[in-house]
């Protein structure tokens, strides 16, 4: 038996979700499937995938994001295997700069992040694990990195669309201002001075690239519970 826990926000219909549902329909196996809707509430939505597990028999747990975090626990309380795909780490950690009110995608419940919340993760949070236990799962996909944008993709179009705005115009602004003022200063010719202008303010571009990579780690802590020690380790530090 299959029980897929859902991540941060997210529900049954998740792509991922639906992907396997479907796989496993097509195997003639959909019966051996479930996925829960977990409540945003950590012990009720551990009691519930709980419930699940108690009334099954050769459990296989597949966690997403803080599905996999909420898949640990789960594994070594019960003694059975899983599967974790992105699997958050330290919630309690990675979600404090997103306290506040909350929307659960695909037409869920607004509901308040509290305190509370950060408390029931870090009393979820295991310290030693069985690794035999264990697949992890790190899709990057071109599919994945659309689920990670999805309920957002106004919102992360619009930053862009800003961003590169500004970056430019500053480009343009820095290029004129030098190219005038060594026109003025060393007497080269508008021409020159314009490419050596336009060659300096290549070096404002890098932002747009930053702006790119901070989207998608914000994106990654909104849905994942993502946090700076899991940066670090995928950068190993």
């Amino acid at each position: 038996m299959i029980i897929y826990l859902h991540g941060f926000n997210s529900s049954p219909q998740s792509g991922k979700a639906q992907h396997l549902k479907r796989y496993l329909d097509g195997k003639g196996k959909g019966a051996g499937f479930a996925c829960p809707q977990l409540p945003h509430s950590p012990d009720e939505a551990v009691a519930v995938a709980e419930a699940e597990i108690v009334r099954r028999e050769q459990i296989t747990l597949v966690g997403s994001s803080l599905g996999g975090f909420y898949a640990t626990w789960l594994a070594e309380k019960h003694g059975v295997r899983a599967v974790l795909i992105n699997p958050a780490i330290e919630p309690h950690v990675g979600l404090r700069a997103y306290l506040g009110p909350q929307q659960a995608f695909h037409g869920g419940e607004r509901y308040e992040l509290t305190e509370e919340h950060l408390r029931q993760w870090k009393e979820l949070f295991v310290t030693r694990v069985n690794p035999e236990r264990y697949l992890l799962a790190y899709p990057a996909s071109t599919n994945a990195r659309l689920e990670l944008g999805r309920g957002y993709y106004l919102r992360n179009f619009g930053i862009i669309f800003l961003s590169q705005f500004v970056i430019m115009f500053f480009l343009l602004l820095v290029s004129f201002i030098l190219g005038f003022a060594l026109a003025a200063t060393i007497g080269i010719d508008m021409r020159a001075s314009q490419l050596i202008g336009g060659f300096a303010g290549v070096l404002v571009a890098p932002p747009g690239l930053i702006i790119l990579v901070l989207l998608y780690y914000d994106m990654r802590v909104r849905k994942e519970g993502y946090a700076a020690t899991q940066l670090a380790d995928d950068l190993r530090f």
